[in-house]
């Protein structure tokens, strides 16, 4: 409710400055689009992006709101030769549940640690998370 299809989607360009910005950060990358049309403002074509996209190891995937705007070849091609998934959304009824299963579909990429209170940890604490990539949290005191 409230969300309304309107204005010039600047497709490529914000793929394009997603990239720039996951260039030289460690880990998965993956771009999760949520658009209502073709690119109306230019920028970088569609074979630089994927190259980009591929160089950097940037997954894209995709929720497309069925318009007469929408591009959804090129988002099936961005997705597919990404290693990402394409979803449509026939209208805006559809689109809470395509954001369901998009988020199904990237959660097992990530983790989350959480350490309760009250639960005794005394001590140093060292906790790696991951494999060529991986996170090393270190607490050497406890308060």
């Amino acid at each position: 409710k409230g969300l309304k299809a309107e204005g010039g989607t600047a497709l490529y360009k914000t793929i394009a400055r997603s990239v720039e910005e996951f260039r030289g950060r460690p880990g998965l990358k993956h771009l999760l689009l949520f658009t209502d049309g073709k690119d109306e403002q230019g920028g970088v074509d569609v074979e630089t992006l994927l190259r980009m996209c591929k160089k950097e190891k940037v997954t894209i995937s995709a929720i497309g709101l069925r318009t007469k705007e929408l591009d959804s070849d090129m988002l099936r091609r961005s997705t597919g030769e990404t290693g990402g998934t394409y979803f449509e959304a026939k209208g805006p009824e559809q689109l809470l549940e395509q954001f369901r299963q998009a988020g199904a579909r990237m959660r097992p990429h990530f983790y989350r640690l959480a350490f309760l209170q009250g639960v005794g940890l005394t001590g140093p604490l060292e906790v790696r998370v991951g494999g060529d990539n991986s996170l090393l949290l270190t607490q050497t005191s406890r308060p």
